[in-house]
């Protein structure tokens, strides 16, 4: 507080003095900042209990006709405690059906005693469709992989995370046969190594990819490339054993390139971050 003006009975206060808890320092609570004679003063505590039943930090006014009683604050010696995890976590687990497609898969969580709000993590190619915080999202699958999996967590009001709920996915078969990743030092990997070998880099990519047909003989190879939901977005040509570069101005999904030349058909399947 700040001081109090003087009476005929009661002389002006010059100062203050607190009086830490009594607990050990360092484990109660340590000075931050300021001192023990300032107004306001800052306290550290490194422990989420104070050391005694009862510890109270106090504070009195000074002045030269002596010292007022202490002014006392009790502290709280409850220990916060972590949330438990959700008791159930449900949804589609078997995700290969909906993968690169415009469906999206519900998830849902049990409630959480004292949780505000949920926290959900979902797999690197996966975006939430809908929910963020609650007891329900619903998520599209861009992509899959053999480790993905969803998590939730619950949050108490003091923005602690609580134990995680795992629901693992069901992903095998998810990634067809024409799925490359580029290789350290390598340009690419081949779909085919006769008649028409078709590398395509680096995929995925958050950019352009570079696409390389070569053949048997030379001749003008005609590209169509398709979105998820089988609409055409792109078409151009370019000549076999010619490099070219495409997709910067792609937005994030599954891509699937169609190249034909003369008789030979190949069909290629990406991904943009």
């Amino acid at each position: 507080p700040v001081f109090p003006a003087a009476t005929t009975t009661v002389g002006l206060a010059t100062g203050y003095l607190w009086s830490m808890p009594i607990g050990t320092v360092g484990s109660t609570g340590i000075l931050d900042s300021a001192d023990l004679t300032s107004r306001v003063i800052r306290i550290k505590y490194s422990s989420n209990a104070a050391a005694a039943t009862g510890d109270s930090i106090k504070v009195m006014f000074t002045s030269a006709c002596g010292n007022s009683p202490w002014k006392a604050q009790k502290l709280s010696n409850v220990a916060t405690t972590i949330l438990a995890a959700p008791t159930t976590l449900t949804g589609t687990t078997s995700i290969c059906s909906i993968v690169g497609t415009s469906t999206a898969a519900t998830y849902t969580c049990s409630a959480v005693t004292n949780a505000v709000s949920y926290a959900w993590t979902i797999p690197a190619g996966a975006v939430i469709d809908s929910g963020s915080n609650g007891l329900k999202i619903k998520v599209r699958f861009i992509t899959a992989s053999a480790a993905d999996s969803i998590f939730v967590q619950a949050v108490g009001t003091t923005g602690c995370y609580g134990a995680k709920k795992v629901l693992k996915l069901v992903t095998i078969g998810c990634v067809p046969q024409l799925v490359f990743t580029r290789l350290e030092n390598q340009p690419s990997i081949n779909t085919s190594i006769d008649p028409m070998t078709v590398s395509v880099y680096p995929n995925p990519t958050t950019s352009s990819y570079h696409l390389f047909v070569k053949s048997n003989h030379t001749s003008t190879v005609n590209a169509r490339v398709f979105d998820a939901q089988g609409k055409l977005v792109k078409t151009f040509r370019f000549n076999s054993s010619e490099t070219i570069a495409f997709g910067n101005e792609f937005k994030a999904g599954v891509y699937i390139i169609e190249l034909r030349e003369g008789k030979e058909l190949k069909t290629v399947r990406v991904v943009k971050y």
